[in-house]
């Protein structure tokens, strides 16, 4: 199955280097790819999004009527465990910028795809080329498609973002339950990111209409010597439905350059059911 996509990307001015949470393994062209799993609401399906960030430098800029234009195209394929193609899509995506200098101050571009997919195990592989150049950059990996369960206690995968804020545009390929979470693909915070954004979900809530259950939920950073280094006071919420979010920012700008694990417990109070989610992330 292939699809064709153009789209022009929104371009956030920060500066951003150090180390990725995936990239390339081939090629000359570096980005960055991050993954997550969510449950999809009465399907048996699992909401698989994947994000990706290109730095401009990486780009060959072409001027055109006073702007410098760049273009690239991904290539998405993935293959079950069967070998049978799942997915085969191929995008382009054009990049326009007032001055080359903004290239040099590391204007991150974001992309975001998203798919309704069988859990299990899949074999991912992407090529990004520029367009203007022979640069190119391939990556390949299995990834996990997780199963949800339609009664246990759980939650979803972490979604890092560099801003998460509300929203009404649900056409926007950001949206997300009411919000339009910019991704962060590269787990990367500090000097220039001192906000660590997160989003989560939070399944199979003891919800009755008309009750008044609460749920409770403690966010931790460790560091790599497992060493709590953050603590945020237990949040308490009314239990709304048997799906919640929790979404938040996080200061993480007294950290130490290095590896942390971002770690959000979730209790439900009316059971005592119990839920951690955990994921790494980099202060540079």
């Amino acid at each position: 199955m292939k699809k064709g996509r153009i789209s022009i990307f929104f371009l956030l001015l920060s500066i951003w280097v150090g180390h990725i949470f995936a990239t390339q393994q081939d090629g000359n062209l570096i980005y960055f790819v991050d993954t997550a799993n969510f449950k999809m609401l009465e399907q048996d399906k699992t909401f698989f999004q994947l994000y990706f960030y290109v730095a401009p430098s990486q780009l060959d800029f072409r001027k055109e009527e006073g702007k410098y234009i760049a273009s690239f195209q991904i290539h998405l394929t993935l293959r079950d465990t069967l070998g049978n193609e799942v997915k085969d899509e191929t995008w382009k995506n054009l990049v326009m910028l007032n001055t080359l200098q903004e290239t040099k101050v590391g204007t991150p571009i974001f992309d975001v795809q998203s798919y309704l997919l069988d859990p299990g195990i899949y074999d991912l592989h992407i090529r990004v080329t520029d367009l203007n150049s022979d640069k190119y950059g391939d990556l390949s990996s299995k990834v996990r498609v997780r199963r949800f369960s339609d009664d246990r206690f759980e939650l979803s995968d972490i979604q890092f973002a560099i801003s998460i804020k509300r929203s009404n545009s649900k056409m926007d390929r950001y949206f997300k339950s009411g919000l339009k979470i910019m991704p962060n693909p590269t787990r990367i915070f500090g000097i220039n990111l001192p906000i660590m954004y997160f989003y989560l979900e939070v399944y199979n809530l003891n919800y009755k209409e008309g009750g008044n259950g609460t749920y409770e939920y403690e966010i931790c950073v460790y560091d790599e010597n497992n060493r709590k280094v953050i603590t945020v006071p237990k949040v308490k919420k009314p239990i709304l439905s048997r799906t919640e979010i929790i979404n938040n920012g996080l200061n993480v700008i007294k950290l130490a350059t290095g590896y942390y694990i971002l770690s959000i417990k979730v209790q439900d109070n009316t059971n005592g059911n119990v839920a951690i989610a955990q994921d790494r992330f980099q202060i540079y």
